[in-house]
């Protein structure tokens, strides 16, 4: 696969380690640098839409509506999010309120299917998706950014453990440019969640955009090792 040679021949250049302080705005990229890192940025959001039955989860903790509700209004797609509940399982059963947010929330036929089917680590009920968060993803839909902002930080307030909704509000800044801002969101949730891919991914493309090569390659390495892409 041409993935994976092109990593390989970055092997000896790119730290394998992410980067775990702020992004340099000055920093420049050499323009080959820049074409290479376009490649694997594409090849990155192709292989998160792709069967990713293999990515290496260690913890394998069940996802919740919230969770779930989150990453749709972060941009991932109803499809993976579908596979994710698969691999992982719903941490309570979820009410028909729950299931009627989820389609509100923007869930797709395959996603809503999976949330039907029963696979959940336990029958207990749990709380359902926050008002605050339907409201910041049905503003961001409509590229209300500033007020999906303001929604957003309300309920990550309100569950500042929450990976998920780090990554949600961190997909607003990054709408409007705010990139310090989005790059905080992104490491609290990379930190509270590291082995999800999608996290390593968005701090990719984050630092694409401010033309940190080396920083952006490693990230996206990080990616697809946890989708299980890359074989050392």
């Amino acid at each position: 696969m041409f993935l994976q040679a092109f990593l390989r021949c970055l092997r000896s250049r790119i730290p394998l380690k992410a980067a775990t302080s702020k992004p340099i705005h000055a920093l420049g990229s050499p323009v080959r640098v820049k074409a290479l890192l376009s490649i694997l940025i594409f090849n990155l959001a192709a292989a998160c839409a792709a069967d990713s039955s293999g990515s290496q989860l260690c913890h394998q903790q069940p996802v919740t509506t919230t969770q779930l509700a989150a990453w749709l209004a972060g941009g991932v797609s109803g499809s993976r999010l579908a596979r994710l509940v698969v691999e992982r399982g719903l941490a309570t059963l979820p009410t028909r309120t729950e299931l009627h947010q989820m389609e509100v929330a923007g869930a797709s036929k395959e996603l809503m299917t999976v949330l039907s089917s029963g696979n959940v680590q336990s029958a207990k009920i749990g709380p359902p998706v926050p008002e605050a968060l339907l409201k910041g993803a049905a503003e961001a839909r409509q590229q209300h950014f500033h007020e999906a902002e303001a929604a957003l930080r309300e309920v990550v307030g309100a569950d500042p453990q929450n990976s998920a909704l780090h990554f949600a509000l961190a997909a607003i800044y990054r709408q409007q440019e705010q990139w310090d801002e989005a790059y905080d969101e992104l490491a609290q949730a990379t930190h509270i969640l590291p082995d999800l891919p999608e996290n390593h991914g968005a701090l990719a493309y984050l630092f694409y955009r401010l033309d940190d090569g080396p920083n952006a390659i490693a990230e996206a390495r990080t990616a697809l090792q946890r989708l299980g892409i890359e074989r050392r």
